[in-house]
């Protein structure tokens, strides 16, 4: 006797699921209604001519001499400096 397949099985066959809706009325699965959701997402785009968006490439942060006058008036107002020596100590202290 085959096995049915599980809820988490990933190969449950949509138009089984479809089928299922139909006859008790009701939606009983959360892939069947992410697939539908997906197909309207397509027949939309069709509809419209939207295509899908590329995925964009990671951007640099640019820093300009605006923010760096904002990091030296903080620094100046923190005393932003930090010894080399401090450091040195520190690393010595952690490990690192």
């Amino acid at each position: 006797m085959p096995a049915a397949p599980t809820n988490g099985d990933a190969t449950i066959d949509i138009e089984k699921l479809k089928k299922r809706e139909q006859r008790f009325g009701g939606s009983v699965s959360d892939k069947l209604k992410l697939a539908d959701e997906e197909e309207k997402k397509k027949k939309r785009a069709e509809r419209f001519g939207i295509q899908e968006p590329e995925v964009k490439p990671q951007t640099t942060i640019v820093t300009t001499n605006a923010d760096e006058e904002k990091k030296s008036m903080r620094a100046a107002r923190f005393g932003g400096t930090i010894d080399d020596e401090k450091k040195k100590a520190r690393a010595a202290r952690f490990g690192k």
